[in-house]
Parts: structure tokens; C-alpha cells; sequence
């Protein structure tokens, strides 16, 4: 039997209007870099449209994952869920390789910026409206089990966290300490790249077949035995084939 959480809709909805709003903050921010010239306004954009295309790949994923089983898909198309969460995860990867290679780059060319006062309403308004996708995606229900809407709550924590990174450099440089960014930047861009270390991880594991925790394990064989009619449960064998779990 496969046992299934409803989370798929939920999910597609976050990850299409969270896309939305990353291609808004892509366009906006572009133009900010090319007005004033600012690296941060132009990692904020990249940031931005690496997220539309993750979150893109993930509505796409969830639809499939919902399609009912068919001849050629007999146990459904539940992986194709983590199979999107982890594209997301090769996604924090990148942006946390590009944010720690900005910073350094930045460092060693030791380049003052001189900020611009209309750029920090946008990188404000982007940690709010990221704050609440990860606050959405956690409230959710289902969102403990979902690989998507996990994926989209490290997606949006990271984000929160580089336009806050964003804010406290405006900040800085307005206070006569340009470098202090990209000082703040390099350990962000370990925290944002082991993200998605952990979330590949987790991911791998739906696709190969793992067994849930020995805890829900206990938890299945208690339900079992618990059944009308059911002397004892002596022996069960679980295991994952994508957000679902065959019992």
C-alpha cells in the first residue's frame, strides 16, 4: 500500500507564485546593478533568477508527482517530487559557490562601492517576501513530509539570509566599511552551500529506495498490530519510492 500526504497542490501553487516573485526581483534588481553599478543589487538579481528556474523545475515536478499510476508508471510518479527538490539543491550549491567566489573576489580587489540610497527598499522588500514563502511553506500542511515544500523552505531561508547579507552591506558601506560584505559573505556561502549538501542528501535517499527511521517504523507496526482482527505484526518492510512510502 502506499501512503500518501495531499501536499502536491499546496506545493505547485508556493512554487509558481514564489517563481513569480523571482522573476519580478530578477528584472528590478538587474536594472538597479545597471543604474548604479552596485555587485550587490547584480548577486541579488542572479540570486533571483537562479530561483525562477529552480522553482520552475519544482511546480513542473509536483504536477507530475501527482499524475495518478498508468500502465507504464504502476507505483505513480511520486520521485519525479524529489527529483525537483534536488535540482533545488544543485541550485543552493551554485549560489553558494558564486556567493563565497564574489566575496573573495571582492576582497582581494579590496573595489569601495558607494551606495545608493533607493537600493536598500529592494533588498528589504525581497528578505520580507522571502520570509514569507519560508513561513508559508512550513505552515503548510503535509510540509514535514513534502520534498518540495522542504526544498522551497531552505530555498527561501537561504534567500532571506543573502538579502539580509545584502542590508547589512549597504549598511556598512554607508558607514565607511565597503569591505565588510564580502567579510560577512564567506560564511554565508559555506552555510548556503552545506544547505544544499543536506538537501541533495535527503533526496538521494527518497530516490534510492531508503527505509523510513526505526522510530516510524515502530509507529507503523503499532497501527498495524493496533487493527481489528490482527493477532501480530511480526515483520515489516518499508521503504520510500519518492515522497511516497510502500509499506
Amino acid at each position: 500500500m502506499a501512503v500518501n500526504d495531499p501536499h502536491g497542490r499546496q506545493a505547485r501553487r508556493l512554487s509558481l507564485l514564489t517563481a513569480a516573485g523571482s522573476a519580478v526581483f530578477t528584472v528590478v534588481l538587474f536594472i538597479g546593478h545597471w543604474l548604479s553599478g552596485s555587485d550587490l543589487a547584480l548577486a541579488q538579481a542572479a540570486d533571483s533568477l537562479l530561483d525562477g528556474v529552480a522553482l520552475g523545475v519544482l511546480a513542473w515536478t509536483v504536477r507530475v508527482a501527482r499524475i495518478p499510476a498508468d500502465e507504464d508508471h504502476p507505483f505513480g510518479h511520486t520521485p519525479a517530487e524529489p527529483i525537483g527538490a534536488l535540482v533545488t539543491a544543485v541550485f543552493a550549491g551554485v549560489l553558494g559557490f558564486e556567493v563565497g567566489r564574489s566575496a573573495v573576489g571582492s576582497l582581494l580587489a579590496a573595489e569601495p562601492w558607494e551606495p545608493v540610497p533607493w537600493l536598500l527598499p529592494l533588498f528589504g522588500a525581497k528578505a520580507v517576501f522571502k520570509l514569507g514563502v519560508f513561513a508559508a511553506a512550513r505552515r503548510t500542511p503535509g510540509s514535514t513530509k513534502s520534498p518540495a515544500l522542504r526544498a522551497l523552505a531552505v530555498d527561501a531561508r537561504n534567500d532571506v539570509a543573502t538579502s539580509l547579507l545584502a542590508v547589512g552591506g549597504y549598511f556598512a558601506a554607508r558607514s565607511g566599511y565597503p569591505q565588510m560584505d564580502a567579510v560577512l559573505a564567506v560564511p554565508l556561502a559555506l552555510w548556503i552551500f552545506y544547505s544544499g549538501i543536506s538537501l541533495a542528501s535527503e533526496n538521494i535517499h527518497l530516490l534510492m529506495g531508503a527505509a523510513p527511521p526505526i522510530r516510524r517504523q515502530e509507529e507503523l507496526t503499532r497501527l498495524v498490530q493496533g487493527l481489528p482482527g490482527v493477532i501480530d505484526a511480526h515483520h515489516l518492510r518499508a521503504h520510500y519510492l519518492g515522497a511516497a512510502l510502500f509499506v
